[in-house]
């Protein structure tokens, strides 16, 4: 008799530890989704913020041409005797 209910107390026990190991993987999972939801738009907004950077480079060497080229004239104007 006390056999077969330590059996029958040792099914229930093993049945809540699975719906509770169950319902910790679902929330995991859940977790893990939303985690991968933020890492997806953090690598958006460093894309974004390279091709930012990016054009910015190009501007600043367009104006360093623009500088040399100004430089240049400055140079050409002064040795000229003007």
């Amino acid at each position: 008799m006390w056999s077969e209910e330590l059996a029958i107390l040792d099914r229930n026990t093993e049945k809540l530890m699975i719906e509770e190991y169950a319902q910790e993987v679902d929330a995991l999972k859940a977790e893990s989704a939303e985690m991968k939801a933020a890492n997806a738009e953090m690598k958006a907004s460093i894309a974004d913020k390279d091709a930012t950077i990016a054009d910015r480079d190009a501007t600043i060497a367009d104006k360093d041409a623009e500088i040399a080229k100004l430089r240049q004239k400055l140079s050409e104007y002064e040795g000229s005797g003007n």
